[in-house]
């Protein structure tokens, strides 16, 4: 139902003589930690040709809940994640997803929402360096939901229904751009 789900849809559909084989691990709700936590099971496991990573939300949010989110502190962590990978898979290719947020469903309703999104505005340029540092594709799905807020031609829901979930239209628009950006 997301927008990997989608991106596999398209790849495998488009070009079957590839045989393409597309292992989605991501877990809603998960953290940087918990990706971690996985990299044997979901990374080194698959020997993947491609991997791509969308993380952050999550980390903010949990972090929020206990009083402050410290951005230096997660880039660190990234870069040791990024690191770890490159070293075991030289050749691997790379896809940073920028995290985001949308003024939308129970995250408008919050008194820290402004607090929230400079985190999460502060990961995406962490995760912009990151994907300089480390020769990634970079797919910034932060300016793409900021784009459509700004449009205005509708509701923030219509995209994310509950300022961090996309809605299909939402997963939609993500998959466009990350198949524009990677293939």
């Amino acid at each position: 139902h997301s927008y990997m789900f989608l991106c596999a849809a398209e790849l495998q559909s488009r070009y079957p003589e590839q045989a393409y084989r597309c292992s989605n691990r991501g877990i809603s709700g998960y953290t940087l930690q918990e990706l971690e936590e996985r990299w044997e099971r979901d990374v080194e496991a698959l020997r993947p040709d491609l991997i791509s990573i969308l993380i952050g939300t999550n980390d903010v949010d949990r972090a929020l809940r206990k009083g402050g989110f410290d951005v230096a502190a997660w880039e660190v962590r990234y870069r040791n994640y990024l690191t770890r990978t490159r070293e075991a898979f030289p050749e691997v290719r790379l896809v940073l997803c920028t995290p985001f947020v949308m003024q939308a469903g129970r995250l408008a309703r919050t008194e820290n929402y402004a607090e929230r999104t400079d985190a999460v505005a502060a990961c995406a340029e962490a995760v912009r360096r990151l994907a300089k540092e480390f020769g990634a594709e970079l797919v910034d799905f932060h300016a793409l939901f900021e784009r459509l807020e700004r449009a205005g031609k509708t509701k923030p829901e219509y995209w994310v229904w509950d300022g961090i979930h996309p809605t299909p239209a939402g997963h939609h628009r993500m998959a466009r751009l990350w198949l524009k950006r990677v293939m």
